[in-house]
């Protein structure tokens, strides 16, 4: 009995994988047709990681043009986007939608995970992992530069490590 309870839980996690393996296959595929969505947050994001490639840190451009250090938008989005250009092939936008198909996939997963452990249904990690893959506000989130998506797996995270503890 208990080894067909851990197999029906590895089939679980495997649905699980595979909605986030949807999830980032959706986003990439979203971005590739209509492109990445940027917004006026977005530009600065983006220029702060071209600076921070550069070598520059983390630069922002004030309204006379000049370059000032970034201190109005959170710090880390840009230098993980600067990372994800660097591993993902170089170009910021070709950096982004790989960096944000992978969050995707990532918060997808990590919220059936999430569902499974707190309430111990291993069922519903699989329905709330599908919900959030159909999810035309998150989708919408990680198919544009924004911070959001990180800050959603950061906090799931940060909540998971927790209730780990506690």
């Amino acid at each position: 009995m208990l080894s067909f309870l851990e197999h029906r839980r590895s089939w679980i996690l495997v649905i699980e994988l595979i909605l986030a393996v949807c999830g980032f296959l959706l986003v990439i595929v979203s971005n590739a047709r209509w492109g990445i969505g940027v917004y006026a947050d977005s530009v600065v994001y983006l220029g702060a990681a071209k600076t921070f490639l550069g070598g520059q840190g983390l630069l922002d451009v004030n309204q006379k043009g000049d370059a000032v250090p970034l201190t109005h938008y959170p710090p880390l989005f840009p230098t993980v986007l600067a990372g994800a250009s660097t591993v993902f092939g170089g170009h910021i936008l070709v950096g982004a939608k790989w960096l944000q198909g992978s969050i995707f996939a990532l918060n997808i997963f990590l919220a059936g995970l999430m569902t499974q452990y707190l309430l111990g249904k291993r069922s519903l990690g699989v329905f709330v992992a599908l919900a959030v893959l159909c999810s035309p506000i998150l989708f919408a989130a990680h198919t544009s530069v924004l911070s959001e998506p990180l800050f959603l797996t950061l906090t799931t995270v940060s909540f998971c490590l927790l209730v780990a503890y506690f």
